[in-house]
């Protein structure tokens, strides 16, 4: 089975939360579909978050996917 792997920068350092990636969907559809249920844009004149970037309503700072087969 492939997996999309998404790597989150949290106060606690790197997590990485693994999906298995649904029928019809390749590993980078998956990611873009996790992202935009999961994390809202911000850009550097936001004083939301301290910098650029996509976060999750947590404020955890998405840094992108990896692919797992």
């Amino acid at each position: 089975m492939k997996f999309v792997v998404i790597l989150l920068l949290t106060t606690g350092g790197l997590e990485q939360i693994k999906y298995p990636i649904e029928s019809g969907l390749t590993c980078e559809d998956q990611a873009s579909k996790w992202r935009d249920a999961n994390v809202k844009y911000y850009d550097e004149g936001s004083t939301a978050h301290g910098t650029q970037g996509y976060y999750t309503k947590e404020g955890n700072l998405w840094l992108g996917h990896i692919c797992e087969n």
